[in-house]
């Protein structure tokens, strides 16, 4: 497992405003929660901002001083995922509803690169012009992503496709769009491996963030 240790300083530059996060804020067994949040910016020297999560349902665990471990995908280079313990100072009631926390002395930076793929199920349609087909998602990184299904058309397994993702939970969508690299046929399977494009990576971005809030390959 790749893990790199950075300071504080060095690390948030790898975390950009407006990226989605995870706070993981854990005080027992039967009182923690995982909270989908933005980061806002920075206080210098001072403190961290992030929005107040949309839904919480234990409001007690955002009281001053308690830890949370913060988890995000950062789009630099390659990939990674950051990670980092920071303590709550205050929060802001709406209209500007906000956390502030502290900001950390160190970073945990995870390279994706060279990390296998993240495995999943997920249902997908591949499409390209007026042809499509229905299939899913085997596995996925920042860089790309293997679909499957029982049939492809020929006309899927070269040159420019879509990737139409959603989420059976919270029936987010996503629309990637990548470069057919690869195709191969395992017991009646049809596989192909694709390529993201750069104009993807906003959204694959949000889509990773899901994932490891689900708990997928945490660290």
């Amino acid at each position: 497992m790749n893990i790199a240790t950075l300071s504080g300083e060095k690390g948030l530059l790898l975390l950009p405003v407006n990226a989605h996060v995870v706070l993981n804020i854990h005080l027992s067994a039967a009182l923690n929660e995982k909270l989908k949040s933005v980061y806002i910016g920075k206080q210098p020297k001072s403190a961290l901002l992030f929005q107040m999560p949309a839904k919480v349902k234990h409001a007690a665990l955002l009281q001053e001083g308690h830890i949370a471990t913060v988890r995000a995908v950062s789009m630099e280079g390659e990939g990674a995922i950051l990670a980092f313990n920071t303590t709550i100072l205050r929060f802001y009631s709406p209209p500007f509803a906000m956390i502030a926390t502290t900001i950390p002395d160190k970073v945990q930076l995870k390279l994706i690169r060279n990390e296998p793929r993240f495995k999943l199920e997920m249902t997908a349609e591949v499409a390209r012009q007026a042809c499509k087909v229905q299939g899913w998602l085997e596995d996925i990184s920042c860089n790309g992503c293997c679909f499957c299904c029982p049939l492809l058309p020929q006309e899927l397994k070269s040159d420019r496709v879509t990737i139409l993702l959603k989420e059976s939970e919270t029936s987010q969508q996503y629309q990637l769009v990548g470069r057919v690299k690869n195709y191969r046929n395992v017991k009646n399977y049809d596989y192909i491996g694709i390529s993201f494009e750069d104009n993807s990576k906003e959204m694959i971005q949000q889509l990773l963030q899901s994932i490891i809030l689900k708990g997928s390959r945490d660290f």
